[in-house]
């Protein structure tokens, strides 16, 4: 290959042509980042002395000046080159191409050139990339429809099955995501591993580009790779716009995850007040269930998060719904001795005297702290299943203690 004419035009390319290989692999290392779901490596390229021949100027290649030329978005050059017969499908040792280099840089002038002058739009990189792909990550939307125009596969995968849509999606360019859908790419295609681009904008937290999926047919009820569906993952990692447009677009609050849990009531469990609240005023199920039978109200009974256990009440949750059990919400925040949520739900008119499968009146299993708590009614306003419930756990534990003690005695010790 001839090497280059004028010394201008090497001085204008060396550095670049000079770190050409070191940036690929700096570009390779953050796409391989990107898939695993990590943050970029950022590898720092060699300085140019470091890439350039001791003893005398470089002498640089028709095609490794068209590949810096590409990049700088010097389609003059670029055309001049590919004229004089530099290969238009020269790879770089980690795969990127010319091409590959403008689309991501968005130079249209030097695409338009190398698409021209014959070069492959389906060559990929080490890690399975073809220019639309990477061109989809950097949101070069100009780019991506020259090269789709041209007959670039929409559909094509990295090694690792990403597609043009998810690679969008891994970074957040929803302009990228919009095109690439309504130019008919399949909106819930997975990766191997079996993530769809919706999961993944859902865990990078992409707020636009989850509405776009969403809106133009992404299905708000798929799960991510625990099995976990979206709207529960979003309200875990505290995404609340992205768990409103989930439950806007359909989402299913009393879907369950791995466990059992439902979205709600984990955000009721472990998440702060505003997160439950932006669900029910979503249009979440104020009695979606978990797989105990517990709603909304008995967990947070049970957890005492008496400011949450306000809100269900004030949202209209029933008071006294059952669980699979037969236990309220009054009867769990008494056996779990939760004086403040015992307090609250007796203020707001729980059934202190529920019924038992015969119609006869429980006895209600209570902590005896539930009777001492401060703040609590006192032990005579208590309602008669209640105090039966505190004497009976009493006596329980006062035979517990005496049977342990005649034990130690027993032994000698």
């Amino acid at each position: 290959m001839a090497a280059a004419a004028g010394s201008s035009l090497s001085e204008k390319y060396a550095r670049m042509a000079a770190l050409a290989d070191a940036e690929a692999a700096a570009e390779e290392a953050d796409s391989l980042a990107a898939s695993k779901g990590r943050a970029p490596i950022k590898l720092e390229p060699s300085g140019a002395a470091e890439r350039t021949p001791r003893h005398g100027p470089a002498v640089l290649s028709d095609d490794v000046i068209a590949l810096a030329a590409a990049e700088a978005g010097d389609g003059v050059e670029v055309t001049r080159l590919l004229k004089a017969g530099a290969p238009a499908n020269w790879k770089l040792s980690f795969g990127q191409t010319p091409l590959m280099k403008a689309a991501c840089k968005g130079h249209l002038e030097s695409v338009r050139a190398l698409v021209d002058h014959g070069t492959s739009l389906e060559t990929k990189t080490r890690l399975g990339q073809t220019a639309l792909i990477l061109a989809a990550g950097k949101g070069q939307v100009a780019a991506m429809e020259l090269l789709m125009d041209r007959g670039a596969n929409i559909e094509s995968t990295t090694t690792s099955g990403y597609t043009a849509l998810i690679w969008a999606a891994c970074s957040g360019r929803a302009a990228a995501l919009r095109l690439l859908l309504e130019r008919g790419a399949v909106v819930d295609a997975r990766t191997i591993a079996g993530e769809s681009a919706l999961a993944i904008a859902t865990l990078k937290g992409h707020l636009d580009s989850v509405g776009v999926l969403l809106d133009l047919g992404a299905d708000p009820c798929t799960t991510d790779l625990t099995g976990t569906p979206l709207v529960m993952g979003a309200a875990k990692s505290g995404q609340l716009g992205v768990m409103e447009v989930l439950l806007r677009h359909g989402a299913d609050s009393a879907a369950t995850d791995a466990a059992g849990e439902t979205a709600l009531t984990w955000a009721v469990a472990y998440a702060p007040t505003p997160t439950a609240m932006r669900m029910l005023a979503s249009g979440a199920d104020v009695e979606a269930r978990n797989t105990s039978g517990l709603t909304a109200l008995m967990v947070a009974a049970i957890q005492e998060r008496t400011e949450m256990l306000q809100q269900l009440l004030d949202h209209a949750a029933d008071i006294d719904a059952k669980d699979r059990s037969g236990f309220s919400a009054l009867e769990l925040a008494l056996r779990a001795g939760r004086a403040d949520s015992v307090r609250l739900l007796l203020d707001r008119g729980a059934d202190a005297e529920p019924k038992d499968a015969s119609g006869r009146p429980k006895v209600l299993p209570c902590q005896p702290s539930v009777a001492s708590r401060p703040g609590t009614p006192s032990p005579t306003n208590l309602p008669a299943s209640i105090r039966l419930g505190v004497a009976a756990e009493a006596h329980r534990r006062f035979r517990s203690r005496r049977s342990s003690s005649s034990e130690r005695c027993k032994h000698g010790f």
